[in-house]
């Protein structure tokens, strides 16, 4: 790739497909290929997954220790 390559610019762009990593889900959907990859990825989970609440960390709460 030359050094002047955006991964935003739209014409740029290019696509892979993702599978949910959610396994009761297993959807399929697209997003920008960062990483090149050969096999379709599992590890993000899809639009609707994400809606749902899965993949949204969970606060902690640290207790003040004395």
């Amino acid at each position: 790739m030359p050094k002047s390559f955006d991964f935003e610019a739209s014409n740029n762009r290019v696509y892979v497909t993702h599978f949910c990593k959610n396994k009761a889900c297993n959807r399929a959907f697209l997003d920008i290929d960062r990483y090149n990859a050969i096999e379709p990825p599992r590890w993000r989970y899809c639009p609707e997954c994400r809606k749902k609440g899965f993949g949204k960390r969970k606060k902690k709460n640290k207790a003040l220790s004395v």
